[in-house]
């Protein structure tokens, strides 16, 4: 289980899958105002650096479709940046 607080969101996750230095599967229990959000994130080594890949799917309303996509992404930046200082 992991749980986060981003900007006025505080989700609630279940890891469903876990590959040490590889990837981990996880689904979205709380927090996000979408539904069967399930994704996945993938580490490849490369020379001296790791490549990182997140795939997800959900289900939102049509009018908070574009918005859900936009917080995501900004989401996902902020965490690159936190790991890229890491």
């Amino acid at each position: 289980m992991r749980r986060f607080t981003t900007g006025i969101f505080k989700v609630k996750e279940q890891i469903i899958e876990l590959v040490p230095n590889q990837k981990f599967s996880y689904r979205l229990l709380s927090g996000l105002p979408v539904t069967n959000y399930e994704a996945t994130v993938t580490l490849e080594s490369v020379a001296s650096k790791t490549n990182i890949k997140w795939e997800a799917t959900f289900e939102t309303s049509s009018l908070i479709k574009r918005p859900m996509v936009l917080l995501i992404n900004i989401i996902l930046k902020s965490m690159a940046n936190d790991l890229s200082k890491a």
